[in-house]
């Protein structure tokens, strides 16, 4: 039987690479609350999630407002790939259940 990988991100501040919490239901929420709104793209989905992920962390809602935009959307492009295979996973296994 496969493991299941825990997907996290990582970012770097002050030379100290930080780790987020793993992606869950929670974060999978977050995004598709944005969506489901039907107003926002995926960039803004993720970011919703974002602070969430690094909770507990040094990486604040502060530091994320700080970051540049390219490390913003490398983030949330991996965020919302995160968000898709999870939600393709559950797809499969609604299917499988039939």
């Amino acid at each position: 039987m496969a493991e299941a990988k825990q997907q996290t991100l990582s970012c770097k501040l002050k030379g100290e690479i930080i780790v987020s919490r793993p992606f869950d239901f929670e974060a999978l929420c977050l995004i598709n609350d944005m969506i489901m709104r039907g107003d926002k793209g995926k960039f803004s989905a993720a970011y919703n999630a974002l602070p969430y992920m690094f909770e507990g962390t040094k990486i604040t809602n502060e530091v994320i407002s700080c970051m540049e935009m390219t490390e913003l959307g490398l983030m949330c492009d991996e965020l919302w790939g995160f968000y898709l295979e999870e939600i393709q996973r559950m797809s499969d296994m609604k299917l499988k259940n039939k």
